[in-house]
């Protein structure tokens, strides 16, 4: 993914970086508030995030980030 591009596409959606959603949302959301929302923690502020997931890329490929994995 070039730098000057925000989107990835991840198999076949669209997909903005996790760390660019702080910025996109005028830091209503904060980097805290994202890492429970994906770990699915009790105390997460953000019930939008459920059914949501994170990747990451290892080479070319996309992984799932495990909700354990954001504790």
């Amino acid at each position: 993914m070039p730098n000057h591009q925000l989107l990835a596409l991840v198999n076949g959606r669209e997909a903005i970086p996790v760390r660019a959603i702080p910025y996109i949302t005028g830091w209503s959301i904060s980097p805290d508030a994202i890492a429970k929302g994906l770990a699915r923690s009790e105390g997460a502020p953000f019930r939008k995030l459920d059914g949501m997931s994170a990747f990451h890329f290892y080479g070319n490929e996309p992984t799932k980030v495990l909700p354990k994995e954001w504790d």
